[in-house]
């Protein structure tokens, strides 16, 4: 069996240097306690996220606002469920009740410039969706 050794983070920044990980840490903490000479200690200045929403993946916009991220999804599947409650699959016109058997899909990928809209989703089925997807990649 082979074993894996998992790096902390600091051991990625400090190359597994533990002596200079503890000397930068004693450096931060007198810049924070105002004793380290000449330090000067700024306030950082926050940028917020100015990316469209549009721009963004489904996944990005469910960490950001996830009550966007289930608006658009109720929106996707209210566009593809008919009066019977019945779900159809964009590609193969399966008709299915349950949610969870679809996929949300870009119909234009966001890798050839298609943008996170309603216009732009569709519902597959998890089988349609890998599909698509595998000829897409087919095609690069």
């Amino acid at each position: 069996m082979k074993t894996v050794q998992v790096k902390s983070f600091w051991q990625v920044l400090f190359n597994d240097e533990k002596l200079y990980f503890w000397k930068q840490l004693d450096i931060e903490t007198l810049k924070i306690e105002g004793l380290y000479p000449n330090a000067v200690v700024s306030i950082p200045n926050v940028i917020s996220d100015t990316v469209p929403i549009e721009k963004l993946t489904l996944y990005e916009i469910k960490e950001r606002d996830i009550l966007e991220y289930r608006k658009i999804k109720n929106a996707v599947f209210a566009k593809h469920t008919d009066a019977k409650g019945f779900i159809t699959c964009a590609i193969s016109g399966v008709k299915i009740q349950m949610r969870r058997d679809f996929q949300i899909d870009h119909i234009k990928p966001m890798s050839q410039g298609g943008l996170t809209t309603i216009d732009n989703l569709q519902l597959l089925t998890r089988k349609a969706h890998l599909e698509k997807t595998r000829k897409e990649n087919t095609r690069r």
